[in-house]
């Protein structure tokens, strides 16, 4: 009977714990700006001083210039963003997984709206043609297909949160849309 009881009590702690993570996991398309210096280093942690695993690489393409690696950004925490599904511009697949520095991602936003939350209802603090690159100053935060960003224009309103992101760094993200 004890053995039942503790079942129904795991099966219940289980079901409140799968929203809240369903909450904070993200799927962001990404990719390293590529007007840093040097390739970002991958580390194991979300923290200064963690363990260092690779770099994200890098590729000089002759026709496109400096080229940073595509990740898929899953979680942000501590100014870092946990990065899966690294490749090479050209496409070579790595297995490297771990956390970046956030302001060393960036991503195109196919949108014409930024919002105070990750909810389409509220209040719009952004608006525009697209959410570029060289726009972005920091990832701060992410939840589902949301990304809160702060922006490099000092005056504008952060976070602002918008979807529709994209690995674009030389195409128009065709089929790929935000608010």
């Amino acid at each position: 009977m004890i053995l039942l009881r503790l079942s129904c009590v795991t099966a219940v702690l289980v079901s409140f714990a799968l929203p809240a993570l369903a909450q904070t996991a993200c799927n962001i398309p990404a990719f390293v700006r590529p007007d840093l210096p040097g390739a970002p280093v991958v580390v194991d942690a979300p923290a200064d001083g963690a363990a260092h695993l690779g770099a994200m690489p890098m590729v000089d393409d002759p026709a496109h210039g400096r080229m940073g690696a595509e990740a898929v950004i899953t979680e942000v925490k501590n100014g870092f963003a946990a990065v899966s599904a690294v490749a090479e511009w050209n496409g070579a697949v790595t297995p490297l997984e771990g956390w970046v520095a956030a302001r060393d991602m960036v991503f195109v936003a196919q949108t014409t709206k930024g919002f105070a939350a990750p909810d389409p209802a509220a209040q719009v603090v952004w608006a525009g043609e697209a959410i570029y690159p060289d726009m972005i100053a920091s990832i701060e935060d992410c939840k589902g297909e949301w990304v809160a960003v702060t922006m490099a224009d000092p005056q504008a309103v952060s976070p602002v949160w918008v979807r529709g992101a994209c690995a674009g760094q030389d195409s128009t993200c065709a089929g790929v849309s935000g608010d």
